[in-house]
Formats: structure tokens, C-alpha cells, sequence
């Protein structure tokens, strides 16, 4: 009897590892799904700058060649 609860406590302590690892790869999960969503916004904030000194380019250019 003493093995099979041995054998019980090491599974529990191990199912209770296992969720620890769960519960922090949900966390790095969460903290990497928020980084990507910085990463976009930035990349958009880029694009946008991208655009605007495009088209300001393109506007100086008509300008010289007339």
C-alpha cells in the first residue's frame, strides 16, 4: 500500500509541475501575443511614414520637373 501512495504523491507532484509549466507558457504565450501586437502597430506607424514622405517626395519631384 505504501508504494501505490509513493507512486500516487510523485504523479500528483508531477501533474502539479506540469501545470506550473503550463501556466507559465500561457504567460509567455499572452506576453509574446501583446509584443506582436506593439510589433504591428509599429510597422504600421512605419508604413504610414513611409507613405506620407513618399508622397511628399513624389510632390517635390512634379514640382522640379515643371
Amino acid at each position: 500500500m505504501s508504494n501505490k501512495n509513493e507512486n500516487e504523491n510523485e504523479i500528483e507532484i508531477e501533474i502539479e509541475k506540469l501545470q506550473d509549466e503550463i501556466d507559465d507558457l500561457r504567460i509567455e504565450i499572452n506576453d509574446l501575443t501583446e509584443k506582436n501586437e506593439d510589433l504591428r502597430e509599429e510597422v504600421t506607424q512605419y508604413r504610414d511614414k513611409i507613405s506620407s514622405t513618399l508622397s511628399i517626395v513624389e510632390d517635390a519631384i512634379i514640382e522640379l520637373t515643371r
